[in-house]
């Protein structure tokens, strides 16, 4: 069977070889290309299993060049004495935690496949990783329309449901938080004005906003800043309306939990401040 490729990817070189993943031995060829390795088993023998990563159908395993943590070599059977088979061994260790063990029978063959992976998995500039080959060079744009925030908030499915969200330009020019986007998103109920006053009792201004929406359960992702309690025990019903409105638009009495990445003696402390 042909290497399935990739737009841009092409096949360095192809050996015959053994290939061994969690004891399950093929005899087969393994290609490397400017983004994988690819053993192809032979029909009469393939090494299909899913729990290892390996396409059934195609009966081969694929290793990405950016998964493979190292790459080592064993000759100790170079020179085996019968009954044993001769051969020298290449041993990849991956970042998912597979092994494949490649065997071959000749040690140049070794030699030319682990010069030739080296650079690939383990490139010196940026610009030699298979993404840059993948996608076409865009040095002519600028960057600003690489993302759109309405077909990124259409696809979280917030835009059809009006009834709960909307899209707001508070924050069009960046002059409630700097570090905020120009287009947010708040519950459908809260107008501009309460928004910018529930942006007041979060630090640097940066009020509850929504990040992610899961479009089956509706389970919504917000971030923000720690709010400015005080020592007097200060608090918003602006602020909390908008949490409001997230357990409202979830509908099943969920409830909000708060994950605070501050370390406990930091919240004790910014409690004061």
């Amino acid at each position: 069977m042909s290497v399935p490729l990739l737009p841009g990817e092409s096949v360095v070189c192809s050996y015959e070889c053994f290939a061994n993943v969690a004891h399950n031995s093929s005899p087969g060829k393994i290609h490397l290309t400017t983004y994988k390795l690819c053993f192809v088993a032979k029909p009469d023998k393939p090494a299909h299993n899913p729990k290892l990563g390996c396409d059934v159908e195609a009966a081969c395993v694929q290793a990405p060049l950016g998964v493979i943590a190292a790459i080592d070599t064993d000759f100790r059977n170079e020179n085996a004495p019968p009954p044993l088979v001769k051969h020298v061994a290449m041993i990849i260790d991956c970042k998912d935690f597979r092994s494949i063990r490649l065997e071959f029978e000749h040690r140049k063959e070794l030699e030319a496949l682990a010069a030739a992976t080296a650079p690939l998995a383990f490139p010196k500039l940026p610009a030699d990783l298979f993404a840059f080959k993948y996608a076409p060079d865009r040095s002519s744009d600028d960057g600003w329309n690489a993302f759109d925030a309405v077909k990124e908030y259409a696809r979280m499915g917030i835009a059809a449901d009006s009834e709960h969200w909307r899209i707001s330009e508070v924050n069009a020019n960046h002059q409630i938080c700097s570090s905020y986007p120009t287009l947010v998103v708040i519950p459908a109920a809260m107008t501009d004005a309460e928004v910018e006053v529930a942006a007041r009792f979060r630090r640097k201004q940066r009020f509850p906003v929504v990040c992610w929406r899961n479009k089956q359960n509706k389970a919504v992702l917000f971030r923000s800043s720690q709010p400015m309690v005080g020592v007097f025990r200060h608090w918003s019903p602006e602020d909390e309306a908008i949490l409001r409105g997230a357990v409202d638009a979830m509908g099943d009495g969920r409830g909000v939990h708060v994950f605070d990445c501050r370390s406990s003696s930091s919240a004790a402390m910014q409690t004061w401040v």
